[in-house]
């Protein structure tokens, strides 16, 4: 029995040894029948993923043959697609600048109108606090007119009702 898996893992190894030695697979030893044996065919799982993506694409190929005319005008079609993309974004960009140029130029404007309107308020204001005070002297001159008249009515009774040396003794007992 000794002899007999001994002589499977040399058929093995003669059979498979130069794959083996590439892939730096070892080969089981299992004592199994030769067509059982499946040393050559062990592969490592990015190995396995190759192979599948070779198959997926031979696959597609099968499914959605393109013959060089086809593929040429495929990538024409998407050629003139992303120009026409382009030349859309370029007058988007376009216009978007324009729009911004337009909003700070009238910006600007409505700024200017501002400080004007500003200045106009200054100088109102100036205006009216003179006006102010021109109102409060004429106030102040109407008093003293009425406090005058009073002062000259108040005379006029005293001089009609006694003589003027009354009057004046009167003022510097004061």
């Amino acid at each position: 029995m000794e002899s007999l898996q001994q002589d499977k893992t040399t058929v093995c190894q003669e059979k498979y040894q130069p794959e083996m030695q590439q892939k730096a697979i070892r080969c089981p030893q299992v004592a199994r029948e030769p067509e059982q044996l499946n040393c050559g065919e062990v592969q490592t799982s990015r190995e396995q993923e190759k192979l599948v993506e070779k198959l997926m694409a031979k696959l597609e190929e099968k499914e959605n043959p393109l013959h060089d005319g086809q593929e040429q005008q495929l990538q024409h079609e998407e050629a003139k697609f992303l120009e026409g993309q382009s030349e859309h974004l370029q007058q988007q960009q376009d216009s978007n600048l324009h729009s911004l140029n337009q909003g700070s130029t009238e910006l600007q404007s409505e700024k200017k109108l501002l400080e004007h309107s500003h200045v106009k308020q200054q100088r109102n204001c100036s205006s009216y606090k003179q006006f102010n005070n021109i109102s409060k002297w004429e106030n102040i001159t109407e008093d003293l007119d009425s406090e005058a008249e009073s002062v000259e009515e108040e005379y006029d009774h005293t001089v009609s009702a006694g003589s003027e040396s009354e009057i004046y003794s009167d003022f510097e007992s004061d």
